[in-house]
């Protein structure tokens, strides 16, 4: 296999990019022949580089180079290739949820709320139209961000009795043998898969003596049978488990938003430790509504 072999691609290299992944340079580089396994006398490396800078605009420079079994791909992305290009359709902003407005910064749009005002989730806050007696009706997007003051309140629940995933210790393995994109599976089942199962997947890489990688390989898939058992925690347990989510939950809405204040009540009922927490935050709740010109 690996006398075979020396006429094909073991390995494509890539470097350059930093928008672009280097899975999706290598999708393009698949569809215009160059893959891992291809053969290496067919290789057009003028031809690919051509038609992958024609029909990709993220891309203003490649270079192919083969080197043995090694394909290096060295590329050049365009400036601006990562940015989406942003929407001109006319727009309002409107509340994402509610709150007391504390500031708004507006960079184009009809503001029609000011600082002080209470707001409910949908309201308008930024208006995307503009209407006066000498110019008429002026449709534009509204771009900006309003900061309010809001609250949430959410429960957290730690059952005291609670079902454990326990392995049994049996297990069995699957081996397949890779040469570039084909496997061969050389392993006998055992028997058929559990119902309830971990899979781990290992993949050993051959290599000769000088480190050059092989386009042979191993692949391991082991299958751990595990159940679930009734446990128990004590209240203490379940405290502290509580406050670790809290800490996340936490964590997950003040990271666009800043924390004012939080109320964390503890409750312990016969099945369960609680927390009922409120916190109050100051964040941007302007959200982009397009509408169509002709609706208005």
């Amino acid at each position: 296999l690996v006398f075979f072999s020396q006429q094909f691609i073991w390995r494509i290299d890539v470097v350059g990019n930093s928008n672009m992944t280097t899975g999706e340079i290598l999708e393009f580089l698949n569809d215009y022949g160059l893959y891992t396994g291809c053969y290496i006398p067919r290789i057009d490396a003028d031809k690919i580089q051509n038609r992958l800078l024609i029909d990709s605009d993220r891309i203003s420079w490649i270079s192919v180079n083969i080197n043995g079994n090694t394909a290096s791909v060295e590329v050049r992305e365009a400036e601006g290739a990562d940015k989406e290009e942003e929407s001109r359709n006319p727009a309002h902003l409107t509340a994402s949820k509610s709150g007391q407005i504390v500031e708004v910064r507006v960079m184009s749009g009809n503001v029609v709320v000011k600082a002080g005002d209470f707001v409910k989730e949908g309201e308008m806050l930024v208006s995307g139209l503009f209407e006066s007696n000498t110019s008429g009706l002026r449709i534009e997007r509204a771009q900006g961000s309003v900061y309010a003051q809001t609250s949430q309140e959410f429960y957290i629940k730690i059952p005291f009795d609670y079902e454990k995933k326990v392995y049994t210790g049996k297990e069995y393995c699957e081996k397949y043998l890779n040469f570039f994109d084909y496997s061969v599976k050389f392993s006998k089942n055992s028997g058929n898969k559990y119902k309830l199962y971990d899979k781990i997947s290992i993949v050993d890489n051959y290599d000769f003596f000088d480190g050059e990688e092989l386009p042979l390989s191993m692949t391991t898939h082991r299958y751990l049978e595990y159940e679930y058992k009734g446990a128990h925690r004590n209240t203490q347990e379940a405290e502290n488990l509580a406050y670790f989510e809290l800490s996340e939950k936490i964590g997950e809405i003040t990271e666009d938003a800043i924390l004012l204040r939080k109320v964390i009540v503890p409750e312990i009922h016969e099945d369960c430790f609680a927390l009922r927490c409120v916190i109050v935050c100051i964040e941007d709740i302007a959200t982009t509504v397009e509408f169509d010109v002709q609706s208005h």
